[in-house]
């Protein structure tokens, strides 16, 4: 049954009879079903992050190149023994014009453009009195006497047609349908064309008029000064054309019935009163990207067209003959459709949901997220800024203040406000993990997964740490308690999640389980040379244990979250083992390639960032590093008669070292090599003027 009144409301749509405005399926399935798993994401393949700017900075070079050809056209009928354009595309040297375009302060060059543009004889109005005729780079080249005259005709329809539909996200019926009447009627009017060109930060949004579009009866988007003033070149050329077709409406998609107006179209068919058809932009469409990836796989003086690297948006069809068109060989991995795919994920973080739903058109934000597809590409590089900035290069910040130190536990932090926003979307955005438990996890009760309590948890009992976050209020079960010998030893944790933003606070967690660990090590040895009580030694191997173990949850955490190597969609995993071999060793772990400096430095810094984090050891650190500093500078009785408050030990070292850091940008490397060259004993006074205490 409900399939019959879906095939009922979109088969008859345009008859009232059977289905009117708002009508909707009396039967829902959906309530009786039990909700299994996050909702499908679309099968659309979205353009990579680093690739997508680049699609529209070509896509604006070819309109330019095309531009440039009507010019030819129309100067000096130079496609007249063309009728149907270079079959192996445009030599742009050989035909006087190269485009070029700027992106992130380098020059880049189209030397080749695919036969994208559609030839056909035309009679247009050579110089008619109005706005209507020929423009290139926003300027109307039209001149002589007013007349008409007929030419081999290259078109910009398709090209521009697929550029307004790669950068604005909207359905390609919906622009294709555009009526070229009113689809500029909610804009600004404009003193002339040029305006939209030239410096792109006096540029702004348009309000574009979708005329027909399945879920609005009337409705603007915003599309950039880019769009807008491609679609207004295409609309004086249309205006420009002298045929029979010029002014006819035709019904939407030939329906006679249809809810929407008569259009008289923008994207006009060279044969027809009608758009261009889907079949023609389908086919020009591999085209324009086969034209991309050649360019893209040479824009730095290099083919690699055949390296590892190489950019792949065409493969092969299954039967092709030797000698066919490009679209006869190929076909698009990714679709037109795609798209859409690519605006609503590339815009997530920038755009709330709902807006986003709302420029694409979408009923909804749920439809939304079906089209966001978190990418690889996002991830990797979000992992390899991470490592960059907290492990190689950055100068050293012993405030704590560093762009490295992200804190996701605060409210404002991108990770809580996509959460809040939308939970299923950020744990897959952020690339969320269960918690890492180095036992069997079959004693544990039920088997509600960590992420699955992330998502259930009512906001106000999910607790935030720099390191985790905690689905159950910091409340440790008694059974993991059990195993993992204590409260909060949150890196065995199997209910502990984490993410990427998680990552610089699990490096400094680890650093301070070293700190303890050598620590309680020493304190070890001295016992035993002190002959202590074994309880008290015991108690320390025990502690030791413990941090240990700890210490490789997070390292295990932090290796899951850089590796990435998991494919999206494969579903919760939580990763444990049983016993692990390592533990067996466990001193072993904590051997550090850092010098003892080089350690502690960070241990400060860390622990400026996270306050959490802080120790007796590192306090009194940062305490003997300032003493040293002041003595190397001569300062000694200020050095001798320090008094720090308790706990501003850090303040103290990071005002002193700061400026000094900050002057000479230097590295933790550098800085601990500094400190290590430091006096280690400052000079004491003779012992005829010093006097001994009492039983010394």
């Amino acid at each position: 049954m409900q399939q019959f009144f879906s095939f009922v409301q979109t088969y008859f749509e345009d008859d009232s009879r059977f289905v009117t405005k708002g009508m909707q399926n009396p039967f829902r399935t959906d309530f009786d079903n039990e909700v299994a798993g996050r909702a499908s994401k679309t099968d659309k393949v979205p353009f990579a992050e680093d690739v997508f700017p680049f699609l529209i900075h070509y896509g604006q070079a070819v309109e330019a190149f095309g531009e440039f050809l009507q010019q030819e056209a129309y100067l000096r009928n130079r496609f007249r023994e063309l009728p149907n354009g270079p079959r192996t595309g445009y030599d742009t040297a050989e035909w006087g014009y190269v485009p070029v375009f700027w992106y992130q302060r380098r020059r880049y060059q189209l030397d080749w453009v695919p036969n994208i543009f559609t030839i056909s004889k035309r009679t247009l109005k050579s110089n008619a009195d109005g706005l209507e005729g020929l423009y290139v780079q926003g300027r109307r080249i039209n001149v002589g006497a007013n007349r008409n005259v007929t030419l081999n005709f290259p078109h910009l329809t398709v090209a521009r047609l697929l550029m307004a539909m790669a950068e604005s996200g909207l359905r390609a019926q919906s622009l294709q349908w555009l009526d070229r009447r009113t689809f500029d009627k909610l804009a600004p009017r404009l003193a002339s064309l040029a305006s939209l060109h030239g410096d792109a930060l006096n540029q702004n949004y348009h309000a574009l008029y979708i005329n027909t579009d399945k879920t609005h009866e009337e409705w603007k988007n915003l599309v950039s000064w880019r769009v807008r003033r491609s679609l207004l070149a295409e609309y004086y050329f249309q205006e420009s054309v002298v045929d029979k077709f010029r002014s006819v409406e035709v019904p939407y998609e030939d329906r006679e019935n249809s809810r929407f107006l008569p259009v008289n179209a923008l994207f006009r068919s060279d044969r027809a009163a009608k758009p261009v058809s889907d079949s023609l932009y389908d086919y020009r469409w591999v085209e324009y990207l086969f034209g991309f990836q050649a360019f893209y796989n040479r824009k730095d003086g290099t083919d690699r067209s055949d390296s590892d690297d190489a950019l792949i948006l065409l493969r092969e069809r299954d039967e092709w003959v030797e000698g066919g068109t490009i679209s006869d060989v190929y076909r698009a991995i990714h679709t037109p459709h795609s798209c859409r795919a690519t605006y609503a994920t590339l815009k997530d973080g920038d755009l709330e949901v709902s807006e986003i739903a709302e420029q694409l058109g979408h009923s909804n934000t749920i439809v939304t997220n079906t089209y966001q597809v978190p990418q690889i590409k996002r991830l990797l590089a979000k992992l390899k800024a991470i490592d960059a900035r907290t492990m190689e290069g950055e100068a050293y910040d012993p405030t704590g203040e560093s762009s490295a130190r992200l804190h996701p536990e605060r409210k404002d932090s991108s990770v809580r406000l996509a959460f809040e926003r939308n939970r299923e979307q950020a744990i897959a955005d952020f690339r969320f993990i269960p918690g890492v438990a180095l036992w069997s996890l079959s004693e544990l009760d039920g088997d509600a997964s960590t992420l699955n309590l992330l998502r259930q948890s009512p906001s106000s009992i999910i607790r935030w740490h720099p390191t985790h976050a905690c689905p159950v209020g910091n409340q440790c079960p008694k059974e993991v308690i059990a195993n993992t010998g204590g409260m909060n030893r949150c890196g065995i944790c199997p209910l502990a999640a984490k993410c990427i933003d998680h990552l610089p606070g699990i490096e400094a967690k680890q650093a301070e389980l070293h700190e303890r660990i050598r620590t309680a090590a020493a304190r070890q040895q001295l016992l035993e040379r002190k002959g202590c009580n074994q309880t008290d030694i015991d108690n320390l191997h025990r502690e030791m244990s413990l941090d240990t173990k700890e210490l490789l949850g997070w390292k295990l955490s932090a290796e899951i979250l850089r590796s990435a190597q998991r494919e999206f969609g494969e579903g919760d995993k939580t990763y444990h083992v049983d016993q692990p071999e390592l533990v067996r060793k466990q001193l072993e772990l904590v051997t550090r390639n850092r010098s003892e400096s080089e350690f502690f430095l960070q241990r400060i810094a860390d622990s400026n960032a996270y306050p959490s984090l802080e120790s007796p050891e590192v306090r009194a650190k940062a305490l003997r590093y300032t003493r040293l500093i002041l003595a190397k500078q001569g300062r000694l009785d200020e050095a001798a008669f320090l008094d720090v408050p308790p706990h501003s030990e850090l303040t103290v070292f990071a005002s002193l070292m700061k400026p000094y850091v900050d002057a000479n940008g230097l590295t933790l490397e550098q800085v601990a090599s500094a400190v290590e060259e430091l006096p280690r004993i400052v000079a004491l006074p003779s012992a005829s003027t010093t006097p001994l205490l009492a039983g010394a």
